[in-house]
């Protein structure tokens, strides 16, 4: 896989990750829900994972392999790995009692030395879909991406960034860098929730 040269490739890379994630929201409102005339920020009141995988299928070229449903206090909870020689990248779908998923993570680590940021761009695309509105990707996502990430990524230092949108859902944000041998490299990790979730996240 390609090495990076530089800060100014992993900035490039680091758009290409945003340039992917609104592709991806956008082949989810255009493709599952089949509202061409809606604004792009319009969902149904229930998303699936039925209706989620579609379009994770569509858009990254892979089906999900989702772990077992695991019962949470109101709802359930699944997750999605993706591990290989670069790192580890997951996506966590939480769901209501009635099967509606109303909280998304996507968490990659993967270690210095390898461009996974295509990947990485997918799976924040993907958390931010379903449940959010993709305008804040631009507005809220973005300049922490390209900064304060970048930033901690350099200094070996954490960034947390947390804050409620005008849809009603709360976006968290962190991003850090390992320096251990074993594992050298960044984490980042998106979490988006509406208040259907409540209760139901750790």
């Amino acid at each position: 896989m390609p090495r990076w040269r530089g800060q100014r490739k992993f900035t490039v890379s680091r758009l290409v990750s945003l340039g992917a994630c609104a592709v991806f929201g956008l082949g989810v409102v255009s493709c599952t829900f089949k509202q061409p005339d809606r604004a792009a920020s319009t969902r149904p009141a229930c998303v699936t994972l039925d209706n989620y995988n579609s379009v994770i299928n569509q858009v990254m070229k892979i089906q999900p392999s989702w772990d077992a449903l695991t019962q949470t206090k109101d709802g359930f909870q699944t997750k999605w790995a993706i591990q290989n020689p670069a790192g580890r990248h997951t996506l966590t779908a939480t769901l209501t009692s009635d099967g509606c998923i109303c909280a998304t993570n996507a968490t990659s680590h993967f270690r210095a030395g390898y461009d996974q940021e295509k990947l990485v761009g997918l799976l924040q695309g993907a958390a931010v879909a379903p449940v959010s509105n993709l305008d804040y990707t631009a507005r809220w996502l973005e300049p922490r991406i390209l900064l304060p990430c970048t930033f901690a990524f350099l200094f070996q230092r954490a960034y947390e960034a947390e804050t409620s949108m005008g849809d009603g859902t709360t976006w968290k944000l962190t991003c850090s860098r390992s320096r251990s041998p074993e594992a050298d490299g960044s984490l980042t990790s998106l979490t988006i929730s509406t208040p259907n979730c409540a209760g139901l996240l750790p």
